[in-house]
This record gives structure tokens, sequence and C-alpha cells, in this order.
């Protein structure tokens, strides 16, 4: 216990030491106008020590510039009706703030930019949904994925995004999974159907579809008793027939039922 603590102590300590150097460098910063490098060492500081309180007044000070510019980046997109530039600069914006709040310092975003954000935000999801679903009806998953993914990504409750999304990303492997299932290639339909398992659940029936493909692919081994007259070796034999089978279920392989 005691060895314990001494360890902590001087890790303690020596986080100390560091939220100083960066704190250090993060006024040197300042000093010289470079507010967003004395946000990005003041950061450093409070992260190495939450009670640098100096770290943190110089990270608010310095940390509201920062996200003031990338505010001001997101409302001059916002106004010229980039909505997808927009969308994403007020996301960037947020991430920053939430990274800053988690170290403790609160920084402020008028409301004003929440109300536009959401405008654009509305604009730019519907123009992608409407994209998204005409990608999906032309069976251009990729881009139908790479589409929904994105929507998800901005507001994972839009719509029926989550639907959509599956239908994006495992249809391809559900419909290579059923000409697989046709063609003999069992086993191959089988790690197919898996995938879409694991991913979207029973998806089409793709438990009944994996069984199928387990069900045809499957060979049945006969492992016999191997039994002599020769007292002596029977217990040998027996080792052998016990090892064999306990060779073959190691494979672990769905595909090989053994039989006595």
């Amino acid at each position: 216990m005691q060895r314990f603590l001494v360890f902590f102590s001087i890790l303690l300590l020596a986080a100390s030491c560091a939220s100083k150097r960066y704190a250090k460098k993060a006024k040197e910063f300042e000093k010289a106008g470079l507010y967003q490098d004395a946000a990005a060492y003041y950061y450093k500081s409070v992260s190495k020590n939450e009670k640098n309180v100096e770290a943190k007044l110089g990270l608010r000070k310095n940390g509201q510039k920062v996200l003031e510019e990338k505010l001001s980046a997101f409302h001059t997109s916002h106004k010229n009706s980039n909505h997808q530039e927009a969308v994403h600069a007020y996301l960037e914006a947020e991430g920053y703030y939430n990274k800053v709040k988690a170290v403790g310092v609160e920084l402020y975003i008028p409301r004003k930019y929440e109300n536009y954000y959401e405008e654009s935000e509305k604009i730019y999801l519907e123009k992608l949904y409407a994209e998204g679903v005409n990608e999906l009806e032309r069976e251009n998953y990729d881009k139908a994925y790479r589409v929904f993914d994105e929507i998800r990504s901005i507001d994972a409750s839009y719509k029926d995004v989550d639907e959509k999304f599956i239908v994006a990303r495992y249809q391809p492997l559900y419909e290579r999974g059923n000409d697989q299932l046709e063609n003999g290639l069992y086993r191959s339909a089988y790690h197919t159907f898996g995938q879409v398992i694991e991913g979207a659940g029973n998806y089409k029936q793709s438990l009944n579809l994996r069984k199928e493909a387990l069900d045809k692919g499957t060979i049945d081994i006969l492992v016999p008793g191997f039994y002599s007259l020769n007292y002596r070796t029977r217990n040998d034999e027996a080792a052998f027939t016990n090892n064999l089978k306990g060779a073959l279920n190691k494979l672990d392989n769905p595909f090989i039922k053994l039989m006595d």
C-alpha cells in the first residue's frame, strides 16, 4: 500500500510539473497574439492538472476566441446558403466546445448560432435524404451507404435513416449470399449470411438461409470405434479413436458432423 501511495504521488507530481510547463508555453503564445496555439497549450496544461486555475482561465479566454472563429466560419457558410459547409463547420465548433468542456472549462455559444444551425441542418438533411433514397432505388448501394452514413453522423434519429442504412449496407451482402447458395457455394454462403446477421439481425430471413447453407454443406464423418481381439491393445485403440474425434472437434468447423 505504501509503495502504491509513493508511486501515485510521483505521478501527481509529474503531471503537475507538465501542467506548469504547458501553461508557461501557452503564456508565451498568448503574449505573441497566437491565441490558437495558446488555447492548445492551455488545454494540454488543464488536461494534466484540472486544478491549475491559471491554465483554466487562460483556456477559457483563448478557447473562446478559437470557438468564435469557428462559429464565424459557420455563419458565413450559412449566410451564403452553403448548408453542407455550414453543418460541418458548426459540428466542428460544437466538437471543440465539448472537448474543452470535458476538462472543466465552459465556453459560450450564442443561441442565434444554434438557430442558424437548425435551419442549415434541416435543409441539408432533406437534400441528403432525397439523394440517398434515389441512389437506393437505383441500387447504387455504395453511394446510398455513404449518404445515409453521413446523415446518421449528423442526426442518428432522422426519419427512417437506420432502416435505409441497413438496406444500403447489407442488401449487397444478402444478394451475394443468395447467389452463393444457388450456385452450391454453401460454405461461402454460410459466412456471408453470418456477416449480414452480425450487422442486421435476421435481415430478410438470413437466419434460415444460413441454416440452409449449413445443412446443405455439412459433411458427415463416420468415426468407427477400433476394436481388437487382442485385449492388450484395446485401450490404445480406444485412445486413438478419442484422439481422432478430439482433433476433428478442434477444427471448429460447423460443416463437419461426427457420427459414431
